[in-house]
C-alpha cells in the first residue's frame, strides 16, 4: 500500500498464497488439497464480493478510530484509500476460519470414500452437506466472537458513551464488526457446496471408473 499497489489485488494475492502454502505443506499434491484449494477460494471470493458490496451501501470511509487519521497522514497522496484497508482486514480475518472449513471438509470426504469404495455422488453429496451443516453453525459463531472478543475494550468504551443503542449500532468501528463476521459466516457459507460438490464429483466410484476407462 505504501508503494501505490491495489490492497484489493495485494490482500487477495496475500489470502491465495496462504491458503496455497498452507493446504500443500499440510497434504501435498494430492486430490484433498486441490479440493480443498478450490473451494476455499471460492468461499474466500464471495466474501470479498459481499465486502465490496456492503461498503459501498454503508457508505463506510474507513475512518474506524485515531490510528486511520494518522494512517492517512503518512500514506501517499495516491494510496490514501481508507476503505481498502476495511476490505483487507476482512479478507484477511476471514481466511483462517474458510480454510479450516474446505480442509476439514475435504479430510472427512476423503475418508468416507476411502472407507466406502463404492459410495455413490449422491451419498458423498448428501454426507458433505450434513458435515457442513455442523461446521457452518460452529464456525460462524467462532468467527463472530473471536472479533468481538478482539475489539472488546473498544466496544466497552462504545457502550459506555453512547446512550442509545441505535447510536451504538450506528458507528462505523461496530459496523465493520458486524460487517466482517456476516462476510466471514457467508463465506464460510459459500465454500461448503463448493467443497461438498467438488468433492463428490471426484471421488465419486462413477467419476474413477470413467477415467480409468
Amino acid at each position: 500500500m505504501f508503494s501505490g499497489v491495489s490492497l484489493y489485488k495485494s490482500s487477495l494475492f496475500v489470502c491465495l498464497y496462504s491458503l496455497i502454502t498452507t493446504i500443500l505443506i499440510i497434504s501435498g499434491y494430492t486430490k484433498k488439497s486441490f479440493i480443498a484449494i478450490a473451494g476455499c477460494s471460492g468461499g474466500l471470493l464471495c466474501a470479498a464480493l459481499l465486502t465490496v458490496i456492503m461498503t459501498k451501501c454503508l457508505k463506510l470511509n474507513g475512518f474506524l478510530n485515531n490510528e486511520s487519521v494518522y494512517l492517512l497522514s503518512i500514506l501517499p497522496k495516491g494510496s490514501s484509500n481508507l476503505v481498502s484497508v476495511i476490505f483487507a482486514s476482512i479478507t484477511i480475518g476471514s481466511i483462517g476460519a474458510i480454510m479450516d472449513v474446505s480442509m476439514s471438509l475435504a479430510s472427512a470426504l476423503n475418508e468416507l470414500a476411502a472407507a466406502v469404495p463404492d459410495i455413490s455422488f449422491k451419498q458423498l453429496l448428501k454426507s458433505g452437506f450434513e458435515i457442513g451443516k455442523d461446521m457452518m453453525g460452529t464456525m460462524a459463531n467462532t468467527l463472530i466472537l473471536a472479533y468481538i472478543g478482539g475489539s472488546l475494550s473498544f466496544v466497552l468504551v462504545l457502550v459506555a458513551y453512547n446512550t442509545s443503542y441505535l447510536g451504538l449500532l450506528n458507528h462505523q468501528m461496530i459496523t465493520v464488526e458486524i460487517l466482517q463476521g456476516l462476510a466471514g459466516s457467508i463465506g464460510i457459507l459459500c465454500t461448503i457446496p463448493f467443497t461438498t460438490i467438488l468433492a463428490a464429483v471426484i471421488y465419486s466410484v462413477k467419476f474413477s471408473v470413467s477415467i480409468e476407462k
